[in-house]
């Protein structure tokens, strides 16, 4: 598939050619909205309000979110077992794949739609979106076809007992027909975001995600068992895609389909090849090692190591999600080439994302054991070695994330898919040899060394591109890096000595840790200028 676009892409100049007229139009287009924001007050709060709604929607959503993992994840895994739970763990991760077959032809759009959501030309957006939707009907054939080898290999690679090899082809297969129309159904949340209104639908979908919940809990409750829950996730997707679809003609008028022209339609494949790069470069670092458990030890070891990680994954999904609700107003401020406010931006959410991530991090460290045992039960975590090398794998993937955005807002695809593949196969490779000695542990301390390649890349490169040095950044970070690994060196040594053998001792011992690292960091990490400026931001956001 990937040869098959570098080859389009080498034969036909148009694909080139196409892609400078839609980068022409994203930095043409940005000017049309200048004008309007003449005021720097104005702008600032302007952005920030509307990144304000866009991240109480996501919280809403992520609110609904976490209540269906805490209620209906444990009775999955006590309905399914250990090892068809580590089955259904890694169908997940082998689908996640699949899903980026098709070139990411919605997230292109959603990007290209945030860098023209400020232009008059209702048809360019419009055959942006037929652009979209050619692209997934030509790589719908091919998403069929590793569907199918996916099916029949399933038993190989997920080595289930004999009596579980069916359910775990029929899951996969059931997984990957949902894969392959998710990716239609998400075409109205794209547009949203890229239109900066995600939010419209916030209450919605909060509503739906419990919904689609709920069917696994009844799934499980009425004997479908691995089945019956991949099924109850494709229905729910069917209900959330469709109601997306509502909200987004209520929300943008124009919402349609029109023909894109050649030039576009190669421009937007082009794009969308190095968005796909990048998709799976990220999918190699931030779900590969779960996969990779399952593969060089057996199911039940990934099921073990994925409730390990459950709560870092959580937290590290969530704080991404907030983080994008952004991307809208970071490539504005990419556009417009406005570096010193947008530098700005950076220090402010790498120093939140620090500090939130320490607290939490400080918490799972010492309590995710006596958490999964009041979650799930005994025998569901793999270790406090283990356990630290996850949190730290979720802290490389915070300390990045802004950098990302701001990539992305650059649109320097080609730089990032590149990184992300190069240190994804290094993690990899590093885990599966350390695996195969030290197990789940060599897993995470292989992933957690072959991940250090992008920590030292995408900073340098973002400074690079917006003229601040990178000792300025490191500067500014360093204070508050050196106080977050101090608070989870703290949290790390106190593990042994926590014992919350109930619920109530559970959320004691947390708010304790939380309350504590939150005020180590607050007058410790953060100097008082940090301190000013944070307090303004969020003066600004709530008024």
């Amino acid at each position: 598939m990937v040869v098959a676009f570098l080859l389009f892409v080498k034969m036909d100049g148009r694909a080139r050619r196409g892609r400078q007229v839609i980068l022409d139009g994203y930095y043409q287009n940005r000017q049309v909205f200048c004008a309007m924001r003449d005021s720097v007050l104005f702008r600032t709060n302007n952005l920030t309000r509307r990144a304000g709604l866009s991240s109480i929607g996501n919280l809403i959503q992520l609110a609904a979110q976490l209540v269906v993992n805490l209620v209906v994840t444990p009775i999955v895994i006590l309905g399914l077992g250990r090892e068809l739970y580590g089955a259904w763990t890694m169908i997940q991760q082998s689908v996640g794949y699949l899903g980026r077959a098709d070139l990411r032809p919605m997230g292109t759009l959603k990007y290209l739609l945030a860098a023209h959501q400020y232009s008059d030309d209702i048809e360019e957006k419009k055959r942006l979106i037929g652009a979209a939707l050619l692209l997934w009907m030509a790589m719908l054939p091919i998403i069929i076809v590793i569907g199918f080898v996916l099916v029949w290999a399933a038993p190989i690679f997920i080595r289930a007992s004999p009596e579980n090899r069916w359910v775990v082809q029929l899951s996969m297969a059931i997984a990957a027909i949902n894969i392959a129309l998710g990716r239609l159904f998400s075409l109205p949340s794209n547009v949203l975001g890229g239109m900066n209104m995600a939010y419209k639908a916030m209450g919605l979908n909060a509503l739906m995600i419990l919904l689609a919940g709920s069917f696994s809990a009844i799934a499980i409750w009425i004997g479908w068992g691995l089945p019956g829950v991949a099924l109850s996730i494709m229905l729910g997707n069917l209900i959330i895609g469709g109601a997306r679809y509502l909200v987004a003609k209520r929300a943008l008028p124009w919402f349609g389909v029109s023909k894109p022209e050649r030039d576009e339609l190669s421009g937007f494949t082009m794009i969308s090849g190095w968005i796909l790069l990048a998709s799976l470069g990220m999918a190699l670092i931030t779900s590969s090692d779960l996969l990779l458990v399952g593969i060089v030890i057996n199911p039940t070891a990934a099921a073990v190591y994925a409730t390990t990680g459950a709560v870092v994954r959580m937290v590290t999904t969530y704080m991404q999600e907030l983080l994008a609700s952004i991307s809208p107003g970071i490539g504005d401020l990419c556009g417009r080439k406005e570096f010193p406010r947008l530098e700005n931006i950076r220090n402010e959410l790498t120093l939140v994302t620090i500090g939130l991530f320490a607290i939490i991090g400080a918490g799972i460290l010492a309590l995710n054991q006596s958490f999964l045992g009041l979650w799930v039960g005994e025998g569901f975590f793999a270790g406090n070695l283990t356990n630290l090398f996850l949190v730290l794998i979720g802290f490389e993937i915070v300390l990045v994330n802004t950098d990302i955005l701001i990539i992305d807002g650059l649109l320097q695809f080609k730089s990032k898919s590149i990184t992300l593949l190069v240190t994804g196969i290094t993690a990899l490779v590093i885990g599966g040899i350390l695996a195969v000695k030290y197990g789940m542990l060599g897993v995470a301390f292989g992933v957690f060394i072959g991940r250090l390649g992008f920590l030292a890349f995408f900073p340098a490169f973002v400074s690079k591109h917006t003229g601040r040095s990178l000792l300025d950044f490191l500067r500014i970070i360093l204070r508050p890096l050196l106080t977050a690994g101090l608070i989870l060196s703290l949290g790390y040594f106190t593990s042994s000595l926590i014992q919350a053998n109930n619920w109530f001792s559970f959320i004691s011992w947390g708010v304790f840790i939380a309350c504590l690292s939150a005020t180590i960091m607050w007058v410790v990490g953060y100097q008082k200028s940090d301190r000013g400026l944070l307090l303004r931001r969020l003066s600004v956001l709530f008024q």
